[in-house]
């Protein structure tokens, strides 16, 4: 759980890179994921996002569509 916005997060691998996905809710936007790069502990450097979706999917399938991409 992301514990600044209650929102759901996840570190995950792509092939030899570290990802950390963040699903929440914010305001007059409503649900989104964005991706970033991050270390292997899920330690973010940079918060330039890689990806966002501000569909209403869920942080599971916004991360499968993130790794077929």
């Amino acid at each position: 759980m992301n514990l600044m916005t209650g929102g759901q997060c996840t570190v995950f691998q792509k092939g030899e890179n570290f990802y950390y996905a963040d699903c929440s809710f914010v305001p007059y936007i409503g649900l989104e994921t964005m991706i970033f790069h991050c270390d292997k502990d899920g330690n973010v450097t940079s918060w330039t996002e890689l990806y966002c979706d501000r569909s209403g999917q869920s942080l599971e399938d916004c991360v499968k569509e993130f790794l077929a991409e």
